[in-house]
């Protein structure tokens, strides 16, 4: 892993985070392919169906998430990354917590 790689990493958690917890749904799913599959809670297709299932996560309450990042690596002009998420939701004075299996992005 080159120290880029693990700059760029970095900075698409962060935007990521920031952007959940904004609530913007259209501007999460701007970080995914035209191609993406999202399969998270809901399933989306393209952008506009991710920018659906966002926003019913959002609107159910998810407003949190944190991204921990398991491992970075560089090919050609790509940078994957193995990591997973922790998705948070106040429900009545309960916070329900959701943990995804490692997934490559």
């Amino acid at each position: 892993m080159t120290e880029k790689a693990e700059q760029i990493a970095r900075a698409y958690q962060r935007q990521y985070e920031a952007l959940w917890a904004s609530g913007d749904a259209n501007a999460l799913a701007a970080l995914y392919t035209d191609d993406a599959i999202f399969t998270a809670g809901k399933v989306g297709l393209g952008r506009a169906e991710i920018a659906a299932a966002l926003n019913a996560m959002l609107q159910r309450g998810w407003t949190a998430v944190t991204i921990n990042i398991l491992h970075v690596r560089e090919t050609a002009c790509v940078v994957l990354v193995i990591s997973e998420f922790t998705a948070s939701a106040q429900e009545r004075s309960k916070v329900r917590r959701w943990v995804a299996n490692p997934v490559m992005s």
